[in-house]
């Protein structure tokens, strides 16, 4: 999208309805959220409420035969390219409040009433302007003469502000239809992520009936090659039991559907056992340190400090809010301590910090933390607010 007065409507628009959208897919369904749209925080608060319906074990937790056989698990079903493939007729029915064709196998007859809020539909002429009609994509491809143009007629338009409402709207009664037939198991949606809570044999029934409306009413095709099935119980278990294959078999949908054993990443962050989560955020803080060996070449040093900021804060903020202190503590001290080596090679340390010297090190580390209007670089370390933003994320996420 790149009309701006285009962006600065639907802006305006959306903070206009941000709130009643946000208790909709909160409130509506006491099994179904989104997390995606109007929340603060959401990803977090998504991820918060996962681990909240997820059972825990200790490390060596060798399973009951009840916990082998049939255990709570967590079930990702990723949708292939959901963002541009999505039935625009079903989001559009939702913020109209009507049903315009059949949905639900039948169940949903045109002209049936769609509970949602009525936020956005004061906006449906706005909508409709760009959503109404197919869309010329255009773009050059290699080896073509001239540009080539796709009609986009499904899904919703990049950068456009509402998206991810819009998309979600068409999403959010699927999901609410699907979990009414399947009392115990539970729904946490970010957008197009969605992750589904209960015991094995619910939960894959669940996830065998939701494929088929997922293809049906909104045109989404689910691929299971990167959708998993994780269950806490079988974490310290060398392999899947056996029951699993045989349970599988029952559910024509979900062939091979692979299983996430210590554990997988969910929304950015791990997931699992304590050892899979810190070689995890291990491998991701070498990743991130990686990341500040392009920027010693900066010889601005705002420019420079605000760069080791973004590389390093912008990603473990996130991981500080959502992953257990226990298990982040370790990759930030890592992260920290590049952090100060690096700024100290920025301000000519390098000398004293490349000298096993402990004493030399804790001085410019005092002095990398210090305020800048006391003459230090202003540096906040992450392990030292490791409890403090995680506990709050929590408590945001309890509220």
């Amino acid at each position: 999208i790149g009309d701006a007065d285009r962006k600065l409507v639907a802006r305006a628009m959306m903070r206009s309805c941000s709130e009643e959208l946000a208790e909709y897919f909160l409130q509506h369904h006491p099994r179904v959220v989104q997390c995606g749209v109007g929340v603060p925080d959401g990803a977090a608060k998504a991820y918060h409420a996962i681990t909240t319906l997820l059972p825990s074990f200790p490390a060596g937790h060798v399973p009951t035969a009840g916990d082998a056989a049939n255990p709570i698990v967590l079930l990702s079903l990723d949708a292939r390219n959901a963002f541009n493939c999505i039935s625009r007729q079903a989001c559009f029915d939702t913020i109209f409040g009507s049903a315009s064709k059949w949905y639900d196998d039948g169940l949903v007859a045109p002209g049936t009433p769609i509970e949602a809020p009525v936020a956005l539909r004061p906006f449906l002429k706005f909508l409709e302007a760009h959503y109404g009609r197919s869309a010329n994509l255009g773009y050059t491809a290699r080896d073509t003469d001239g540009r080539l143009y796709v009609r986009g007629k499904a899904g919703v338009q990049q950068g456009d502000p509402p998206s991810s409402s819009i998309f979600s709207l068409g999403l959010h009664p699927i999901l609410i239809r699907t979990l009414d037939r399947f009392g115990g198991v539970y729904a946490v949606a970010y957008c197009d992520n969605v992750f589904l809570v209960g015991a094995l044999d619910h939960a894959l029934a669940c996830a065998d009936d939701l494929v088929v409306r997922l293809k049906a009413d909104l045109d989404l095709d689910v691929n299971l090659s990167q959708s998993w099935v994780h269950a806490p119980a079988w974490a310290h278990l060398p392999a899947a039991p056996a029951c699993y294959a045989s349970t599988l078999a029952s559910f024509p949908n979900l062939p091979d559907l692979p299983v996430a054993l210590e554990g997988a990443k969910v929304l950015g962050v791990p997931l699992g056992t304590d050892l899979f989560c810190k070689e995890f955020l291990t491998s991701k803080a070498a990743d991130i340190i990686s990341e500040l060996e392009p920027i010693r070449h900066v010889d601005d040093g705002r420019h420079f400090l605000q760069l080791v900021r973004f590389c390093i804060k912008t990603q473990l903020g996130y991981t500080l809010r959502t992953v257990p202190p226990a298990q982040t503590t370790l990759a930030a001290e890592q992260l920290d301590s590049a952090a100060i080596l690096a700024i100290g090679d920025f301000a000519g340390w390098e000398a004293t910090l490349r000298r096993d010297d402990a004493d030399a090190f804790d001085s410019a580390s005092l002095l990398v933390q210090l305020a800048s209007k006391r003459g230090g670089w202003g540096f906040t370390p992450g392990a030292g607010v490791a409890d403090p933003a995680f506990y709050a994320a929590y408590a945001g996420f309890l509220r």
